[in-house]
């Protein structure tokens, strides 16, 4: 009896790991070549926000990009990036899943959950929030619009 319920825990385990996994290749193997683009630029995105990259982060972002904060503050895109050159916002971490990507014409429309650790004003903060983003094709390039995140309360 042992036995047995040891190898269920073991294969509920492995079902619990695999799934999401499964999950993501499914629905990026749905993906077009146009919303491909878009996850890539937003994981790009994200990445470049853990290593503070602000040369080729500025290149991603639309001259009139705002984002609307979990605290229903609106940042531009000036005191975006004014907040990441003095040091005030540090990225630790930031994980996107549950993507979603609707394209029409030049634009995208962009929805995720999004996993987080930072440091803002010297201040250790981490949480979940779902984020919209809105991307325009200019030139070649997906470049993100504007941003609105919201806190995941569990």
């Amino acid at each position: 009896m042992k036995i047995f319920n040891l190898s269920a825990i073991v294969i509920i385990g492995i079902i619990a790991v695999a799934t999401p996994a499964f999950s993501q290749s499914k629905q990026n193997a749905t993906m077009n070549t146009l919303e491909k683009d878009v996850l890539a630029t937003h994981k790009n995105l994200n990445n470049l926000m853990v290593h503070r990259d602000t040369v080729a982060l500025k290149k991603l972002y639309t001259d009139s990009y705002t984002l609307t904060n979990a605290y229903g503050q609106v940042w531009t895109r000036s005191f975006f990036f004014g907040l990441i050159s003095n040091g005030s916002l540090k990225m630790q971490q930031l994980t996107a899943s549950d993507e979603k990507i609707k394209v029409v014409g030049n634009v995208a429309i962009f929805t995720a959950r999004q996993d987080f650790k930072l440091l803002f004003g010297g201040n250790p903060m981490e949480g979940k929030e779902r984020t919209t983003a809105v991307y325009e094709k200019k030139n070649g390039k997906w470049l993100l619009t504007s941003q609105q995140n919201t806190p995941i309360v569990e």
